[in-house]
């Protein structure tokens, strides 16, 4: 999920996408269907309650426009800071003992953006706990920003593209 295209087949397409993998005890992040939109992913891993929440940066304009329109614009959730924040409060407030954030940004190159910089340190800062990016197709760096309270929060720009060339 997180993807730009994932809104393609509208909320019909999400819906079905969600289910198949459900039944395979798959848990999506990065989409979520009209009964989901503001419902978070927390789930205890080794003993820790640990909340998923991914964003895409990379939404076409006409795809946004649908679902605003839609009234569907959680259910591919955009990496907008305001968004985001919202949803590390309500994960923590939910219990979450651990908060991992999962972006689909940036471009092809072997570093972030200025954008990725500004908005993972703002992320870092509303109390995420681990940043992980995809989405440059190529490998990236990782390196320590400075978190709420002072905390050192991990950031892997990019994991790259598990599918290409690149």
């Amino acid at each position: 999920g997180g993807f730009s295209i994932a809104y393609d087949k509208g909320p019909e397409g999400i819906a079905v996408t969600w289910m198949t993998l459900d039944e395979r005890s798959i848990i999506p992040t990065g989409i979520r269907p009209e009964d989901r939109q503001d419902k978070l992913e927390i789930i205890t891993v080794n003993g820790v309650k640990t909340a998923f929440l991914q964003y895409t940066a990379t939404v076409p304009s006409k795809t946004r426009k649908k679902m605003v329109k839609a009234g569907t614009s959680r259910m591919v959730p955009e990496a907008e800071i305001d968004l985001i924040t919202e949803e590390i409060d309500a994960a923590r407030s939910q219990g979450a003992e651990a908060v991992i954030v999962l972006l689909k940004w940036g471009k092809t190159d072997n570093k972030p953006d200025s954008k990725q910089q500004e908005l993972a340190a703002q992320i870092a800062k509303a109390g995420a706990d681990l940043i992980i990016g995809n989405g440059s197709r190529i490998p990236q760096g990782a390196e320590y920003l400075s978190g709420k309270d002072d905390r050192k929060v991990l950031c892997i720009w990019s994991l790259g593209s598990l599918l290409t060339g690149d």
